[in-house]
This record gives C-alpha cells, structure tokens and sequence, in this order.
C-alpha cells in the first residue's frame, strides 16, 4: 500500500469513529512492520560437504571440506577446526567480500594445520562462526 491511500484509510477512521482506541490500532497495526523489521540478514549455512575427506593423496578427489553459506551483511566469518580432544588445529577467518558473489561464498579447509601440515588421519570438529550464526559438526579424514 502507499502512503497516500494509509493516509487517506487513517483520515477516513479518525473522521468516522473518532475513538482514540481504534486510532491507536490502527497506529500499531501500521507501524508494526516496520518496527519488527531490522532489515537484518543473518548468515545461513547452506551446505557443507563431503563428510569423509582425502586430502594430499594423488587421487584429487575429496581433497577439500567446502563450507557454502550466505552472507548478504558481509559479516567476518571464522572457521575453526579442532581434533577430536578439542585441540585447535586451524583457524580460517575472512571478513574479505571479494570470497563470494554478494550471494553465497564458499571457504574451504584444504586438510592441513596452522603449520601447513595435512593432519593425521582421524575425526575432527568443525565451528562456522559468525555474527549470528553458530554451526558445528563432525568431518573425518582418511588417507
């Protein structure tokens, strides 16, 4: 609806019943929208796979673990690996907007440490972390 025909609505309502309580409704009932609305956009997790990864081996397959996600408020992102007794392995953070389309941005975990190490073979946890998300789940590396 446009301005001018809520206007013209709120005219017509005040001239007709000239109740104070229906004005009223009328208010909240208009301004409630826009009240509730932050015109904030969470980040969303859309998919993260695969869950089994081989990185390093000569095949080339399943070298990565890809974390594709939406972030229409450019917020910095973190991910965080850890091993299966809670030891940080790596920690990848972007805040660059340049990583993704204005859409949906994909980071990905090539299989190595903060050392530029692959990892041992094994469990390991990983944390999607952001502003107004928080995602954690379970990837397994096998050689």
């Amino acid at each position: 609806m446009s301005t001018v025909i809520l206007f013209k609505l709120f005219n017509i309502i005040i001239n007709k019943w000239q109740s104070r309580f229906l004005v009223l409704l009328l208010i909240i009932v208009l301004l409630y929208p826009f009240a509730v609305s932050t015109g904030y956009e969470p980040v969303s997790v859309l998919r993260i796979w695969p869950k089994t990864i081989t990185p390093g081996t000569s095949v080339n397959q399943n070298d990565y673990l890809f974390i594709r996600y939406t972030n229409p408020e450019f917020e910095e992102i973190k991910i965080k690996i850890f091993d299966i007794n809670g030891c940080l392995v790596k920690n990848v953070s972007t805040n660059n907007p340049a990583a993704g389309n204005g859409i949906e941005w994909v980071l990905k975990w090539d299989g190595k440490n903060d050392s530029d190490e692959y990892v041992a073979p094994g469990v390991y946890i990983y944390q999607f972390e952001s502003r107004s998300a928080l995602k954690t789940g379970t990837i397994c590396v096998a050689r």
